[in-house]
């Protein structure tokens, strides 16, 4: 999938009104509006669902970054093999763990079913040397963010 900004004489213009919370988007190429084509079936709802999930990784990535960058002054006094780091400053911590939380959700909303998504990601989708740590990161989510777990 394209994003958005990967086509320089492409432009998308999403729009809220304000008063209803109607969502627009208009679509510029080289300045001039396209006319829009609406698309139906079963390849459009699971493109539309992919895309969906794409966003949902890309903010899931953000977010997990952003906890590692309010973690990394405490975490950058341990040596290297530290993989544990109990944080003294309450506030980074707590928006760490709540950056970390909303990405450790929104990776695993990939791999889990949604009704209005139309589309869900696999275990078997990723590279084989990707699965243990899937499996780790899923297992962290039911028993951590998700369920009263382990």
């Amino acid at each position: 999938m394209l994003l958005e900004n990967s086509i320089p004489e492409l432009r998308v213009e999403p729009f809220i009104d304000p008063a209803t919370g109607a969502q627009t988007v208009h679509y510029l190429w080289k300045n001039t509006i396209v006319p829009k084509v609406q698309l139906t079936g079963k390849i459009a709802e699971t493109i539309s669902g992919l895309t969906l999930i794409q966003k949902d990784l890309e903010n899931a990535k953000c977010w997990v970054k952003r906890a590692l960058e309010l973690i990394s002054t405490e975490a950058r006094k341990m040596s290297e093999d530290v993989q544990y780091v109990h944080l003294q400053e309450r506030t980074s911590a707590d928006e760490a763990k709540a950056f970390f939380v909303a990405g450790l959700t929104f990776y695993a909303k990939a791999f889990t079913e949604a009704a209005g998504r139309r589309a869900q990601l696999q275990r078997n989708d990723l590279a084989l040397e990707f699965r243990d740590i899937h499996d780790y990161y899923m297992d962290f989510r039911h028993n951590f963010a998700a369920h009263s777990g382990d």
